[in-house]
Order: structure tokens, then sequence, then C-alpha cells
């Protein structure tokens, strides 16, 4: 349910070797979190929100739109404070086989992992530092946990993607449903990310 992956391009091979400046220049950003039991913070336009903030993940996102093998759909981090309650949920993305969820652990404390039920039984995952990781568990029960005790946060990049030529019915569906998570949430509109992503294939 988590792998390890491969560095496949630029993107993931530079965000990989750079995850701790990346991680400083968030924190120093002041992005907005989410009041969600587990913290989530929408960054699929962080290059707008926070550029003077961000120069290492600027110079790394350059030409994230020109990538073909693959299209970025959202990305986000995902931010779990120490003593967290376990919120089992499931995520209602797309269950064809286009669409890949990664994971980049900025920030990781002896105590955080993400649990999984597989059929009865829950198990339990954890993340390498550093290294790209692919989550498979999305449509299965799950919850993220930190206990760590020293007030340390776990903080992951989240990486949504298509693989290959997608269609934008599908991307649209993917927002759509993005966006009734956020109403369930606090509000949040995401349906504007449909237009950024429409716009920026204008660009290519």
């Amino acid at each position: 349910m988590l792998t390890k992956v491969s560095n496949r391009d630029t993107f993931f091979k530079e965000t990989s070797t750079h995850y701790k400046e990346i991680l400083k220049e968030f924190d120093n950003a002041g992005i907005e979190i989410m009041g969600t039991p587990w913290g989530f913070a929408p960054i699929y336009n962080i290059l707008g929100l926070a550029v003077d903030s961000t120069p290492k993940f600027k110079s790394i996102s350059e030409n994230i739109n020109s990538i073909t093998d693959y299209t970025i759909i959202s990305m986000g981090l995902s931010i779990i404070e120490p003593g967290n309650d376990p919120a089992p949920h499931y995520d209602l993305h797309p269950v064809n086989n286009n669409f890949k969820r990664y994971h980049l652990p900025l920030q990781l404390t002896d105590t955080s992992a993400i649990y999984v039920q597989e059929q009865d039984e829950w198990k339990k995952y954890t993340w390498e530092l550093g290294e790209w990781m692919q989550f498979s568990g999305i449509n299965h029960l799950h919850y993220p946990l930190n206990k760590d005790e020293n007030g340390i946060a776990r903080v992951v990049l989240l990486l949504d993607v298509f693989e290959g030529e997608v269609e934008d019915k599908d991307v649209y569906e993917y927002y759509e449903e993005i966006e009734r998570l956020g109403a369930r949430i606090n509000g949040i509109d995401f349906r504007p990310n449909f237009e950024k992503y429409i716009h920026n294939k204008t660009l290519l």
C-alpha cells in the first residue's frame, strides 16, 4: 500500500534531493492549513501563493506543465500534529489504473505511520524520509498517526497524477470529488483548479 518508487524525472529527483530546503521554504511561506483531523494545505498553485518565499520549489517546478507522460492535478501538504486522534477515512478518488497518489515525506517522527485496513486487519506502513513513495490504499479505509512526544509534526508532500493521456472529463470528475470533500471539511472550493488545468494545457 506504500511502496518506494524511482525518481522518474527531474521533478521527482530534485524534490527528493532538496526536501529539507523545500520544507524550510514551506515553513517560512505561511501557507494556510485547513482545519481537518489530519491537517492539509492545498498548494496546487503554490507558485502563485508564495512565489517569493519558495525560490527552490519554484525553480524545481518551472517545467512541470510540460511533462508529457503524466499530468499533475493536485499537490498539497499533509500535516499530522503530534497526538492526533485516529480518523479512519476513504479518499474517494478515481479508481482507474491511470490515477496515482505519491508521497514525499519532508519531516517524520519515530512514531509517524499510516494504517490501512486490508480485509479485516489493520496494517501499518511507514515512510522513508526524502523518498518518493506511491500510496495505493486511497480507496481502503486508512488513517495517519503521529504519537511524537516532542511536539514534532509529520509533514508529507502529496502529489496526485494521471499517468499517460488523460481526458478532461476525468480531471473534472477528480476535482468534483475533491470539492465535495472540501465542502465537508470547511467549505473550501477546489473547482478553480480545473480552470487552471485547462489554462495550463493551452500554454503547451
